[in-house]
Protein backbone atom coordinates (compact mmCIF):
# COMPACT_ATOMS: atom_id res chain seq x y z
CA UNK A 1 0.00 0.00 0.00
CA UNK A 2 2.64 2.37 0.82
CA UNK A 3 4.81 1.59 -2.11
CA UNK A 4 1.83 2.26 -4.21
CA UNK A 5 1.00 5.55 -2.52
CA UNK A 6 4.55 6.44 -3.01
CA UNK A 7 4.82 5.32 -7.00
CA UNK A 8 1.60 7.71 -7.25
CA UNK A 9 3.30 10.44 -5.95
CA UNK A 10 5.94 10.59 -8.01
CA UNK A 11 4.07 10.16 -10.94
CA UNK A 12 2.28 12.59 -10.14
CA UNK A 13 5.31 15.08 -9.67
CA UNK A 14 6.85 14.26 -12.57
CA UNK A 15 3.78 14.86 -14.48
CA UNK A 16 3.12 18.25 -12.91
CA UNK A 17 7.33 19.29 -13.87
CA UNK A 18 6.73 17.90 -16.92
CA UNK A 19 3.84 20.14 -17.98
CA UNK A 20 5.58 23.15 -16.19
CA UNK A 21 8.65 22.86 -18.42
CA UNK A 22 6.11 22.48 -21.74
CA UNK A 23 4.05 25.52 -20.47
CA UNK A 24 7.74 27.74 -19.88
CA UNK A 25 9.47 26.22 -22.99
CA UNK A 26 6.71 26.56 -25.74
CA UNK A 27 7.84 29.02 -28.13
CA UNK A 28 3.73 30.02 -28.21
CA UNK A 29 3.34 30.13 -24.90
CA UNK A 30 6.67 31.96 -23.99
CA UNK A 31 6.05 34.72 -27.04
CA UNK A 32 3.55 37.20 -25.24
CA UNK A 33 0.57 38.10 -28.25
CA UNK A 34 -0.64 41.43 -28.97
CA UNK A 35 -3.89 41.68 -29.40
CA UNK A 36 -4.27 42.39 -33.32
CA UNK A 37 -2.05 39.78 -33.93
CA UNK A 38 -4.93 37.15 -33.86
CA UNK A 39 -6.31 38.69 -37.18
CA UNK A 40 -5.95 37.18 -40.75
CA UNK A 41 -6.36 39.17 -43.82
CA UNK A 42 -9.32 37.99 -45.75
CA UNK A 43 -10.36 38.73 -49.03
CA UNK A 44 -12.54 42.15 -49.10
CA UNK A 45 -14.42 40.95 -51.51
CA UNK A 46 -15.66 37.65 -49.39
CA UNK A 47 -19.34 37.00 -49.14
CA UNK A 48 -18.65 37.29 -44.86
CA UNK A 49 -16.93 40.85 -45.71
CA UNK A 50 -19.59 42.20 -47.86
CA UNK A 51 -22.70 41.21 -45.86
CA UNK A 52 -20.94 42.80 -42.99
CA UNK A 53 -20.16 45.56 -44.42
CA UNK A 54 -24.09 45.84 -45.22
CA UNK A 55 -25.06 44.97 -41.84
CA UNK A 56 -23.05 48.44 -40.62
CA UNK A 57 -24.31 50.36 -43.13
CA UNK A 58 -27.92 49.47 -41.76
CA UNK A 59 -26.92 50.16 -38.36
CA UNK A 60 -25.50 53.41 -39.81
CA UNK A 61 -28.39 54.75 -41.50
CA UNK A 62 -30.90 53.31 -38.90
CA UNK A 63 -29.05 54.70 -35.81
CA UNK A 64 -27.11 58.33 -37.03
CA UNK A 65 -29.16 61.87 -36.73
CA UNK A 66 -28.53 62.62 -40.36
CA UNK A 67 -31.31 62.90 -42.97
CA UNK A 68 -29.11 61.41 -45.47
CA UNK A 69 -28.44 57.82 -46.08
CA UNK A 70 -24.96 56.30 -46.27
CA UNK A 71 -23.75 53.77 -48.75
CA UNK A 72 -19.78 52.15 -48.97
CA UNK A 73 -17.90 53.19 -51.75
CA UNK A 74 -14.60 50.94 -51.38
CA UNK A 75 -14.00 48.21 -48.90
CA UNK A 76 -9.97 48.95 -48.26
CA UNK A 77 -9.03 46.27 -46.06
CA UNK A 78 -10.84 43.13 -43.96
CA UNK A 79 -9.32 40.88 -41.51
CA UNK A 80 -10.85 38.07 -39.85
CA UNK A 81 -10.29 36.33 -36.16
CA UNK A 82 -11.29 32.63 -35.77
CA UNK A 83 -13.99 33.30 -38.04
CA UNK A 84 -16.35 35.25 -36.36
CA UNK A 85 -14.90 38.36 -35.90
CA UNK A 86 -14.58 40.73 -39.04
CA UNK A 87 -12.18 43.91 -38.54
CA UNK A 88 -13.04 46.44 -41.45
CA UNK A 89 -11.49 49.41 -43.07
CA UNK A 90 -13.77 50.64 -46.06
CA UNK A 91 -14.61 54.19 -47.27
CA UNK A 92 -18.47 55.91 -46.67
CA UNK A 93 -20.49 58.30 -48.42
CA UNK A 94 -22.92 60.41 -48.06
CA UNK A 95 -25.86 60.55 -50.57
CA UNK A 96 -28.37 62.54 -52.02
CA UNK A 97 -31.51 59.77 -50.70
CA UNK A 98 -33.33 61.02 -47.71
CA UNK A 99 -33.93 58.00 -44.77
CA UNK A 100 -37.64 58.07 -44.87
CA UNK A 101 -37.66 57.84 -49.12
CA UNK A 102 -36.54 53.86 -48.86
CA UNK A 103 -34.44 54.25 -52.00
CA UNK A 104 -32.46 50.93 -52.60
CA UNK A 105 -28.82 52.33 -52.02
CA UNK A 106 -27.62 51.17 -55.12
CA UNK A 107 -29.44 53.70 -56.93
CA UNK A 108 -28.84 56.81 -54.19
CA UNK A 109 -25.86 59.24 -55.61
CA UNK A 110 -23.24 60.41 -53.57
CA UNK A 111 -23.23 63.71 -52.36
CA UNK A 112 -20.13 65.29 -54.32
CA UNK A 113 -20.90 68.30 -51.32
CA UNK A 114 -19.86 65.83 -48.67
CA UNK A 115 -16.51 64.55 -47.98
CA UNK A 116 -16.06 60.73 -48.25
CA UNK A 117 -15.13 58.90 -44.49
CA UNK A 118 -12.87 56.39 -43.41
CA UNK A 119 -14.24 54.15 -41.24
CA UNK A 120 -11.01 52.36 -39.67
CA UNK A 121 -11.13 49.21 -37.77
CA UNK A 122 -14.27 48.73 -37.07
CA UNK A 123 -15.35 45.21 -35.82
CA UNK A 124 -18.58 42.72 -36.03
CA UNK A 125 -19.03 40.07 -34.18
CA UNK A 126 -20.27 37.17 -36.31
CA UNK A 127 -20.51 34.72 -33.03
CA UNK A 128 -23.70 32.21 -34.13
CA UNK A 129 -24.68 30.91 -30.12
CA UNK A 130 -25.49 33.81 -28.97
CA UNK A 131 -28.92 35.44 -28.41
CA UNK A 132 -27.67 38.64 -31.04
CA UNK A 133 -25.82 36.77 -34.03
CA UNK A 134 -24.57 40.06 -35.35
CA UNK A 135 -23.34 42.91 -33.66
CA UNK A 136 -20.67 45.65 -34.03
CA UNK A 137 -18.06 45.47 -31.13
CA UNK A 138 -15.63 48.32 -32.59
CA UNK A 139 -16.87 51.32 -34.16
CA UNK A 140 -13.30 52.59 -34.78
CA UNK A 141 -13.14 55.86 -35.73
CA UNK A 142 -16.90 55.94 -37.64
CA UNK A 143 -19.20 57.10 -35.29
CA UNK A 144 -22.97 57.42 -35.79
Amino acid sequence: MYNQRLTTLILITIFIISVNCFVIDHPAQSKKAKVGDEFKPISVTDPMVLDDIQFVIDQINSASSSKYLVKPVKVREAYILMKEYVRLTFDLATTTCLKDSKAALDKCAIDQKQPIKTCNELIVDNTPWREVKKKITNFGNCAL
